[in-house]
């Protein structure tokens, strides 16, 4: 046919043959990951530490050009946790580039590199990535998801011993001339970077603004914050100081006054050093991976990474360079844990009694006596003075006494709870363990509340703002182990007390010590639970009616206001997911049934022993795709609460 092109013509010419999978991404629309940062520690304290994956780098200089890999960016800030809600795509070997806007221009030199990857015990389906990312071959799982801007690698499937990928990617190399002249970057990518929550000590800018203050250059402010930060003598590091990473811990590590307030590890110096940074109006974001060892090197050159490795610092975007790690972490010891501090500034002996002496003196009943100068009374004098010394004694075991005996069983309770049963019981006490500490600011611990009508009465209080987010993490993620057909695994069990550690952090956070010690005394977990209801159900909160974010506690709509979907829209539009939540499930393909997350009520009749956790929650596109029940008040007449 005249003008028709000939035979072939349209298959491209060379080596290299057209494959649309390089070319096309569906969005991933359920991806929940446990957040990465408060998982640092957790792996720190492994022992033995465990053989994580190997890595072999390989360049055209044969130098590596890094001294660390990451697993997740984490770039929103909301006050108390650090998160990433990007948009991660299905992915097949061709990496897509970030979309207008948010894409990071580098005019340095860049160094390529081929990352070669044997997955060990790796903690989570994150998989180590470094620069920027192109491609990925070699998965032998079902199906990776990626998210273009913040350079997160995740398997769908939980990666196996022995898997093996490749990677290639971009690392700038710029030079020390660069770096000194560099500026912070601008724009609309920078600026989503620069924000800070409302609610800033003014400790924290009045720290950054003191600590800098000597340097011009913007990049000499960033070394000298780092330096300030690195001071072990004035942040000493220490892996069992308190964790978490929020305005009062940050707050504490650099303004507290109490001995041991000054201590830290990687999780809170990335922190502040983002925070602080921010403050001064540079665009920063925490990344969490392992550093490479070069005492660790098999011998073909590969390096082992183990779980003592695990580290967060904090990167910022330069303007022509990209994202710039920096170092403000004493990394010699990661594993390091000081003595606790003394009770007092002075070594706790300021007024510590004799050498010998009781510190309670023994009570002797003073003897009778007979003589006639008593006017009869004999000894009855001494023995009336003995009834008032007994009493008080008497008062002060009760006082002294109940307090403390509120406290250990609390504790016992914990323990049992968290170390006793089968990884489903360990989650279902979890639960219980979130209902008692609440209680103790005022939740009732109504047998009838289902969990998220429990997220929604904590919602209506705006003094426990902070326990909302940790909460909604823990609700998902009990009802996916639980009421998942294998039945709760070990990890469902770990990651339900580790969102029970972030919540009872986030319950302390800003309550004043007076707050703390009635919450610490209160009884009421120890009451037997009613069977009544425990007051009115409580109403969805206004931002549960519509995702404001991934992190937004979406409870549904009424039944009758869902449009009605006979089959998926393969055009559905991605619902922004992010590494701040909880555990990971199959994640859903645009054209492709999601996951379903049961409801799930919470029996606190059982025993007192049982446990359950912390998780969060992905919305899915269409109606009833959560599994959701409408809250009660919307609720057909005579439908089960459950």
């Amino acid at each position: 046919m005249p003008g028709a092109p000939a035979p072939g013509a349209l298959v491209p010419s060379g080596g290299g043959r057209f494959d649309p999978r390089d070319h096309y991404h569906p969005p991933v629309q359920d991806v929940a990951l446990l957040n990465p940062l408060g998982r640092v520690r957790n792996q720190l304290e492994a022992n033995p530490a465990r053989t994580v994956f190997t890595v072999r780098l390989v360049t055209a200089s044969g130098k590596p050009p890094t001294d660390r890999l990451r697993v997740a960016e984490l770039g929103d800030f909301d006050g108390a946790t650090w998160g990433d809600d990007g948009r991660f795509v299905l992915v097949d070997r061709t990496l897509p580039t970030p979309t207008a806007g948010n894409a990071v221009v580098s005019t340095v030199g860049q160094v390529d590199v081929r990352a070669d990857v044997t997955v060990g015990s790796l903690d989570g389906d994150l998989l180590p990535t470094l620069g920027a990312p192109g491609s990925v071959t070699g998965a032998g799982w079902a199906g990776t998801a990626y998210d273009p801007v913040a350079g997160t690698l995740v398997a769908l499937a939980t990666p196996r011993a022995g898997d093996h990928y490749a990677l290639t990617a971009q690392v700038p190399a710029p030079t020390h001339d660069q770096l000194e002249k560099a500026l912070p970057a601008t724009g609309p990518l920078a600026a989503r970077y620069v924000t800070l929550p409302a609610g800033l000590p003014s400790g924290l800018s009045d720290t950054a603004a003191r600590s800098t203050a000597a340097a011009a250059r913007p990049y000499d402010k960033l070394v000298a914050l780092q330096a300030f930060l690195r001071d072990g003598a004035s942040f000493p590091y220490d892996l069992s100081a308190s964790p978490g990473h929020s305005y009062g811990v940050l707050d504490r590590l650099l303004a507290g006054t109490d001995p041991g307030d000054n201590r830290g590890y990687s999780e809170q110096h990335a922190a502040a050093f983002a925070v602080l940074a921010r403050s001064l109006g540079f665009p920063t974001r925490v990344a969490v991976g392992y550093l490479l060892d070069s005492k660790r090197m098999t011998k073909d050159g590969a390096y082992e990474v183990t779980t003592g490795q695990a580290h967060a610092w904090p990167e910022v975007l330069l303007d022509g360079i990209g994202w710039v790690p920096f170092e403000p972490t004493d990394t010699t010891q990661l594993s390091r844990v000081l003595p606790p501090p003394p009770a007092n500034p002075s070594g706790g002996t300021q007024n510590a009694p004799a050498a010998g002496s009781s510190l309670t003196p023994p009570l002797v009943a003073p003897a009778i006596d007979d003589g006639a100068d008593q006017g009869g009374s004999g000894g009855h004098g001494g023995l009336g003075l003995a009834w008032p010394i007994l009493a008080a004694v008497l008062a002060l075991v009760v006082i002294l006494g109940v307090p403390l005996l509120i406290i250990g069983e609390k504790a016992r309770r914990r323990w049992r709870r968290r170390s006793g049963g089968d990884a489903g019981e360990r989650v279902e006490g979890a639960w219980r363990e979130v209902r008692d500490r609440l209680s103790e600011r005022g939740v009732p611990r109504a047998r009838a509340w289902t969990r998220r009508e429990v997220v929604w009465a904590v919602a209506e209080r705006p003094v426990l703002a902070a326990a909302v987010r940790p909460l909604e993490r823990f609700v998902v993620l009990a009802d996916l182990a639980l009421y998942s057909p294998a039945g709760a695994a070990e990890d469902d069990a770990v990651a339900a007390w580790l969102c029970v550690d972030e919540l009872r952090a986030a319950l302390r956070d800003g309550v004043l010590p007076r707050g703390r010690l009635g919450a610490l005394l209160d009884p009421r977990p120890l009451f037997p639970v009613g069977r009544g209801p425990g007051g009115p159900v409580p109403a969805v909160p206004l931002a549960a009616r519509g995702m404001r974010g991934p992190m937004s506690f979406a409870a549904p709509r009424p039944r009758s206001e869902l449009p009605t979907r006979t089959e998926p829209d393969a055009a559905e539009q991605p619902v922004p997911v992010g590494v701040s939540g909880g555990l990971r499930r199959p994640a859903a393909v645009a054209g492709q049934p999601g996951p379903t997350l049961g409801s799930a009520g919470s029996e606190e009749g059982a025993s007192a022993d049982r446990t359950d956790e912390q998780t969060v929650v992905r919305r899915q596109p269409g109606p009833d795709a959560t599994g959701w029940r409408p809250p009660p008040d919307q609720r057909a007449p005579g439908s089960p609460t459950r």
